[in-house]
């Protein structure tokens, strides 16, 4: 009688990045809609490497009808946490429901990133593939290419608030998207994976909005 315990081998990395799932999945969807839509286009962001592959972080925006006054420029963030894709998948079904009523974003123009974590996201891991955590990472001179992109986007599209005061950013910006508490809102990220451009402006303060380049807020890079 065979008296000893056959462990199942441990997975190695190099196994789990084989099984890797497919990011082209997951955004097909939004390519799909952009391809025949006349508010949805694809901007990608500037690419990065991880363990000698390229990736770019997918971003798409949808220009809704021109409104009476200044278009409000609003950034979703979703997938920060490469095994949450919940919110890529209700973007889609956001987008979907904009393209068959645009007059809903009548004044707005949204920036959309579903894929914020690729490597995550294909590992099916939290963190990123260099074992980092990027939702913690955000405005601290972080030195991961992701955040740091996202970062170098939210700053470009943030003139709509330059020089604004934190009161008149509650009352009329943040009151007119129906945000009655900007730290609650920044803190539900975990259930619905977005959050808004405006947030990092609470964080980095009004006076550092100024120094922005209005040229590049028009057109994020």
């Amino acid at each position: 009688m065979k008296n000893t315990l056959d462990l199942p081998k441990p997975i190695t990395r190099k196994q789990i990045v084989a099984e890797k799932r497919a990011s082209e999945k997951l955004l097909s969807p939004f390519d799909e809609i952009a391809l025949n839509s006349n508010y949805l286009i694809s901007k990608p962001l500037t690419g990065f490497e991880s363990d000698g592959q390229q990736y770019q972080l997918p971003r798409y925006v949808f220009l809704g009808p021109k409104g009476g006054g200044d278009t409000i420029r609003i950034g979703i963030f979703a997938t920060i946490h490469g095994d949450e894709p919940e919110g890529a998948l209700a973007l889609v079904r956001f987008i979907t429901a904009l393209e068959k009523n645009p007059e809903l974003a009548k004044g707005y123009a949204l920036f959309i990133y579903p894929l914020c974590n690729p490597t995550g996201f294909e590992d099916n891991t939290r963190h990123s593939r260099a074992g980092v955590d990027l939702n913690r990472e955000f405005w601290i001179e972080s030195s991961q290419p992701e955040v740091s992109a996202l970062e170098t986007a939210a700053r470009a599209a943030i003139k709509i608030i330059a020089g604004t005061t934190r009161r008149k950013l509650h009352s009329e910006v943040f009151g007119r998207l129906g945000i009655r508490s900007v730290q609650r809102h920044a803190h539900s990220q975990r259930s619905a994976g977005i959050t808004s451009f405006l947030l990092p402006l609470c964080r980095i303060g009004s006076s550092a909005a100024r120094g922005f380049d209005p040229a590049r807020a028009g057109d994020p890079v």
